[in-house]
Parts: structure tokens; C-alpha cells; sequence
């Protein structure tokens, strides 16, 4: 059956918060809290939340800042349930985030990685994205940051 992707509502706030739980290790990352998810599905301005579904389940979202003064978008979450993982659905909720950058007349996408996490680092350096700054102490456990920028 085919992945949809759209915009997040109220009623995947659950859903959001399951993924999140299973997607990231709490003494790596920093989770996204219900409270959080709840304001940007609340309609906070500078936030873009969308969901991948398949046969009605939510399955991934992507999550994106904006800045008022900035010409860049931000990825800052990206979270497939292990259950639809190494198929099309990160793929998809990526492509999502680079469209509604173009869609936005944005220069361009920003995002941030663990400096130990190779796999990621690969993949978006084979996408065309550049590291432009390492940022020390990020994660709750000290691991720094790569940040990656790619013109679109």
C-alpha cells in the first residue's frame, strides 16, 4: 500500500509521541515532549509537523523551523517507527522537507546530526549537503553536533 505524507493534526499526537519514544534514546537525543508536539499542532508559526502514513497508521513525521530573519529551513526531527523502517517512508518525509523549502522560496535546508552517527553523515553528504560547523557538547550526553547546509 502507498505511503501518504500530511500535515500533522491533534489526533497523531500519540502517534507522534510513540515514535519519538522508539526512535531516540533519551540519553542521546533530546524528545520532543507531548507538550511540545501539542503547541506546534496548535499552530505555532515558525513550525511545520508532517506525518507518513500507511493503511491509516502514522509511521514517521518530519518536523521544520523557520526563523524570521533567516533564508534558511531547519530539520530539526526526522523519526521512522521501527516497524516501517528501510523502506520509502524516511525517504519520502525527507523529500517532503526539501519540497516545502523550494515551496517557501528558502535558500535552502539545514539540520543536525550526531557527530558518531557515520550512516547519516553518508547519506546526506551523498545527497549534496555540505558540513559547515561542528558544535561541541550538543546531545545530553556530550556528543557534538555536525551541521549540514544544502542549497535548493
Amino acid at each position: 500500500m502507498a505511503v501518504g505524507i500530511r500535515p500533522a493534526n491533534l489526533s497523531d499526537l500519540d502517534a507522534l509521541l510513540e515514535i519519538e519514544e522508539y526512535a531516540f534514546s533519551p540519553e542521546k537525543y533530546p524528545l520532543t515532549s507531548r507538550r511540545q508536539f501539542r503547541s506546534i499542532l496548535n499552530g505555532i508559526t515558525n513550525a511545520e509537523l508532517y506525518v507518513a502514513t500507511e493503511k491509516g497508521v502514522v509511521c514517521g513525521y518530519v518536523l521544520l523551523y523557520y526563523r524570521a530573519n533567516s533564508r534558511w529551513g531547519r530539520m530539526y526531527s526526522i523519526a521512522v517507527h521501527p516497524d516501517f523502517q528501510g523502506g520509502r517512508v524516511g525517504k519520502l518525509l525527507f523529500e517532503t522537507a526539501e519540497k516545502r523549502i523550494r515551496e517557501r522560496h528558502l535558500t535552502g535546508l539545514s539540520l543536525e546530526i550526531r557527530a558518531d552517527n557515520h550512516r547519516h553523515r553518508e547519506r546526506y553528504t551523498g545527497l549534496g549537503y555540505q558540513l559547515v560547523e561542528q558544535l561541541a557538547d550538543y546531545y545530553p550526553d556530550g556528543t557534538a553536533a555536525l551541521k549540514f547546509r544544502r542549497e535548493l
